[in-house]
C-alpha cells in the first residue's frame, strides 16, 4: 500500500546471479494449437506430455546449461536450484538428473533421455575436465549442483495432500480460525481425500 517502489533489501540478486525460468504453459509459457475448438484435443494438452515432472526438469537443465555455456564466465559457479510450491518436485528431479545423469540414458531410470545425458556431459567437460568424457562421481558434481531452497513445497503431490486435509479437519486449524473471523462455522467433509476438498468446504462455508 506505499506510494513507490522501493527497493527491496532482501533480495534474490543478494544471494547470486538470479536466473527466473517459467515452466511449460506458465507465465509468458503456452501451447499453440492447430485446432483449439476441439474440447478433447485441449484436455489432453494437460497430460503427461506437458505436465510430467521429468519433462519439466529436464527442460530446465537445457535451459540452465546452454545460459552457461554462453556465459563462460561463470560456468562453473555453484548453483542454487530454487522452487516454489509444485516447483519442489521439479527441483528434487533436477538435482536427480544432474547428480545421477548417466542412469538417464542407460536404462536404470524409467524416464530416458539420451540427448540430455550427452547434454549434462558435455557441461561437465568444461566444469570438471579431468573427467572428459568419462562418468562424473555425484561427489564431485555436487561441487556445483547439491544445494536447493525450497518455498512452501510440494514434495510429495498425493500423500502431502492427504496429510494437508487431515489437518485442516484439526479443531483450531487455520480453516476454523477463518471461519470463527468472518463469522461462519466451518464442517469438515467426511471422509475427504485431501486438502481441496478441505479447503471446498471452507469456501462454501463463507
Amino acid at each position: 500500500g506505499g506510494d513507490q517502489y522501493i527497493p527491496n533489501p532482501v533480495s534474490w540478486t543478494r544471494l547470486g546471479n538470479l536466473l527466473y525460468v517459467d515452466a511449460r504453459q506458465t507465465g509468458f509459457s503456452y501451447c499453440l494449437m492447430d485446432n483449439p475448438q476441439e474440447m478433447e484435443l485441449r484436455r489432453r494438452e494437460f497430460d503427461a506430455q506437458n505436465y510430467n515432472a521429468f519433462f519439466d526438469g529436464a527442460d530446465f537443465i537445457r535451459l540452465l546449461l546452454r545460459f552457461l555455456a554462453h556465459h563462460p564466465e561463470i560456468r562453473d559457479n555453484p548453483v542454487i536450484i530454487v522452487g516454489e510450491s509444485y516447483g519442489g518436485i521439479r527441483t528434487i528431479v533436477m538435482l536427480h538428473l544432474l547428480l545421477n545423469y548417466r542412469d538417464y540414458g542407460n536404462g536404470k531410470e524409467v524416464y530416458q533421455d539420451e540427448a540430455l545425458v550427452q547434454e549434462i556431459q558435455e557441461h561437465y567437460n568444461h566444469v570438471f575436465p579431468q573427467f572428459k568424457d568419462m562418468h562424473v562421481p555425484p561427489e564431485v558434481i555436487a561441487t556445483q549442483f547439491s544445494h536447493q531452497i525450497l518455498i512452501q513445497p510440494a514434495l510429495s503431490r498425493m500423500y502431502q495432500q492427504q496429510v494437508k486435509g487431515e489437518m485442516f479437519e484439526q479443531e483450531g486449524s487455520i480453516i476454523f480460525e477463518i471461519a470463527e473471523e468472518v463469522g461462519a462455522q466451518y464442517v469438515p467433509l467426511p471422509g475427504a481425500s485431501s486438502a481441496w476438498w478441505q479447503l471446498l468446504s471452507c469456501y462454501q462455508c463463507l
